[in-house]
């Protein structure tokens, strides 16, 4: 039950996004406040492809609103801001490992991956596109290196750089 909301949930608000129907703070928020509820938590431990997605989709979400957070924070009250940011830095990191779990679940499926060009000079150069070539809207981003290790050693890594396939989100400001 828990993924076909989470599917359901997603599908709705990639639409309305699509649409120009929300922004991608806006996509940020609904997603933070679906899994808010203590039944949306995360898996233990994800033994599909389906649970990997919700669980890589709950750690980007959180940290991503926890950013919001501590920078709306940042000179109101310091240490809540530097403890979202710590939080939401653990969150990513928890996110690379599933994104891992995901390509290993997935090791036969047909996946391409490659940088991508970013408006932020910080994810410039570093940040890059994973795209699960037969699943619909299922695109990962990472700058994890042993991800990058993992896509170049199964030759599905193209070292060109690429437009995003979601462009308009991923160079949006979400704050």
């Amino acid at each position: 039950m828990k993924l076909k909301e989470f599917f359901n949930h997603r599908e709705r608000l990639i639409a309305s996004l699509e649409k120009g129907e929300i922004d991608k703070a806006s996509f940020i928020r609904e997603n933070y406040n679906f899994f808010l509820s203590e039944e949306h938590g995360p898996y233990d431990n994800p033994q599909t492809f389906e649970e990997g997605l919700y669980n890589y989709q709950y750690y980007n979400t959180v940290a991503k609103y926890l950013r919001i957070q501590a920078r709306e924070l940042k000179y109101t009250d310091p240490f809540v801001a530097a403890a979202n940011k710590k939080e939401a830095q653990k969150l990513y990191r928890m996110k690379e490992e599933v994104t891992l779990v995901l390509l290993r679940l997935y090791s036969d499926g047909p996946v391409e991956a490659y940088y991508i060009p970013m408006a932020s000079k910080t994810l410039g150069g570093k940040l890059f596109e994973i795209h699960f070539k037969d699943l619909d809207k299922v695109i990962l981003h990472s700058m994890d290196p042993r991800v990058l290790k993992l896509l170049r050693k199964r030759g599905v890594f193209d070292t060109s750089v690429r437009k995003s396939l979601i462009e308009a989100y991923i160079n949006s400001l979400y704050e």
